[in-house]
């Protein structure tokens, strides 16, 4: 091969080679996948019996008007929010029961748990609930 022949193929070589690295830059936006982690979530009674049919919903912090994601508990008392998606964004949260009708808070319980969810992870959020008196309000 003379001289002019590898010099060209040099070329071609450099040339790939940025051409490469060009394709491989982004424009600003991610083509990675979003980073998922779990939140469970567990509704049990005062007398530590699991509370099946409770709707959860989970709220991204600082938008507490609109839901990111919503549950109900099964029979076991727990769920877990967008299981079906693989998981939940990595963020934080807030959980929040939504169904009362039949149920108060446990005395020192609290609504609107604060979650920090981080990839690949759970985290686990439980709530405790005691029967409504007839009656009671």
């Amino acid at each position: 091969m003379n001289n002019k022949c590898r010099s060209l193929f040099r070329r071609a070589a450099f040339l790939a080679i940025v051409a490469t690295a060009v394709a491989g830059c982004d424009s600003g936006s991610s083509n990675e996948p979003v980073q998922l982690g779990r939140v469970t979530v567990t509704v049990k009674d005062d007398a530590n019996t699991p509370l099946s049919g409770i709707l959860v919903n989970l709220y991204a912090s600082g938008n507490t008007a609109t839901p990111w994601a919503a549950t109900t508990t099964g029979a076991n008392g727990s769920a877990e929010f967008s299981a079906d998606a693989g998981g939940v964004k990595a963020q934080s949260y807030i959980a929040r029961v939504m169904t009362l009708t039949n149920y108060n808070f446990a005395t020192g319980e609290t609504n609107n748990k604060p979650v920090t969810v981080v990839a690949g992870q759970t985290a686990n959020v439980t709530f405790t609930l005691t029967k409504k008196v007839a009656g009671q309000t």
